[in-house]
């Protein structure tokens, strides 16, 4: 769960940065129907050059950068759109997100965010997006000093709402009292309902609906996620998540045909991989059929072949060869495990219960 999280606040981050028809740059310029990227690059440096004081052409040629994988000019576009113009609140978001696709970039992203928040107080997106920075480093009261401060301030929107929820499940991961867990869960379940009626295209809130129906035991999860599959068919995360909840609530048969679904939607991403190996876990650990450990090391390899350096998936591989007696496979997995992880418990106990059937 932790790593979607993290995923859940990349992807804010890095589609602030990509939305050309954010506000960056809808203040003039042209539309450019460009060729290529490059060529759009091309295009607007010769009106910059034409127009050295125009914020709106930096911004522009800032999106094209980015989208053309250049991060570096991107920042260096945004930096001078700002020295041009610093009163375009949404120039300081998203010059921060910028920063946050920086290795260590999240002070600097901090720092733009603050001097933003001081100039323009009401402005709901860099508080929201400083909230982001500080959940990414792991800093959760300030992160809701954040969003309450719009709260307080009448001005929370459908974003402010999300991140409310994100950083009350953050909340119920640390939490060691049963009750409280729930408490917090509630909570955030509570925050992602109001995204989704701020936003109805907020896939990100109907699927953590669901996820968090799903931990709270309430099956209407299943009833979220059919409403969500209906509203993004193309969605990976949301089918994944739906073969997810449907196995939590023991309709494996179903679950195994949503994973089938979701894997087959892109053959090599994070989610894939995921399906794959609640697949192997699901023949390993619960279906009864004769052939059940033959169809987990299936499920597995595929797996493996998303994510090569995944030493749990190469150590339950391993335990699903031992039980179909092939011993010196096992072996060979739990030493890959251990290979890309010393000392990892579950393989050295795999290689002690195969020792000396090899």
């Amino acid at each position: 769960m932790k790593h979607y999280l993290y995923l859940v606040l990349l992807l804010a981050f890095t589609m602030l940065a990509y939305s050309c028809k954010e506000d960056g740059n809808g203040d003039g310029g042209e539309i450019i129907e460009p060729k290529t990227l490059d060529d759009s690059i091309q295009m607007l440096s010769d009106q910059i050059r034409q127009n050295p004081h125009d914020a709106a052409l930096f911004v522009q040629r800032s999106d094209l950068q980015f989208i053309n994988g250049n991060l570096d000019e991107a920042i260096n576009d945004m930096e001078i759109a700002m020295k041009v113009d610093s009163t375009k609140p949404p120039y300081y978001s998203k010059l921060a997100s910028l920063y946050m696709l920086k290795a260590n970039g999240s002070e600097k992203a901090k720092e733009v965010l603050n001097k933003c928040i001081n100039r323009y107080p009401s402005y709901p997106q860099a508080h929201i997006d400083l909230a982001k920075i500080f959940i990414y480093v792991g800093m959760f009261q300030e992160a809701m000093q954040e969003i309450q401060f719009l709260e307080l301030n009448n001005l929370q929107n459908g974003d402010s709402y999300f991140v409310r929820g994100i950083i009350l499940r953050k909340a119920s991961e640390t939490e060691s009292d049963t009750a409280n867990t729930r408490k917090w869960r509630q909570d955030a379940l509570a925050a992602f309902k109001k995204a989704v009626e701020y936003d109805d295209e907020n896939w990100e809130a109907y699927n953590l609906i669901g996820v968090s129906l799903t931990e709270l035991g309430d099956s209407i999860a299943l009833e979220y996620f059919k409403t969500a599959i209906s509203k993004f068919p193309d969605n990976q995360e949301i089918r994944y998540w739906n073969g997810w909840s449907l196995r939590n609530f023991g309709y494996y048969e179903e679950a195994k045909d949503t994973y089938i679904e979701a894997a087959q939607m892109d053959s090599i991403s994070y989610w894939t991989f995921l399906a794959y190996t609640d697949l192997g876990d699901m023949y390993s650990n619960i279906s009864l059929e004769p052939d059940r450990y033959n169809t987990a090391i299936n499920y597995y390899s595929n797996a493996l072949a998303c994510d090569t350096t995944a030493f749990e998936t190469f150590a339950k591989r391993g335990d699903a060869y031992a039980q179909n007696k092939q011993y010196q496979l096992a072996e060979a997995d739990y030493r890959k495990a251990l290979k890309l992880e010393t000392n990892y418990e579950p393989a050295i106990e795999g290689l002690n219960r195969i020792a000396g059937k090899r």
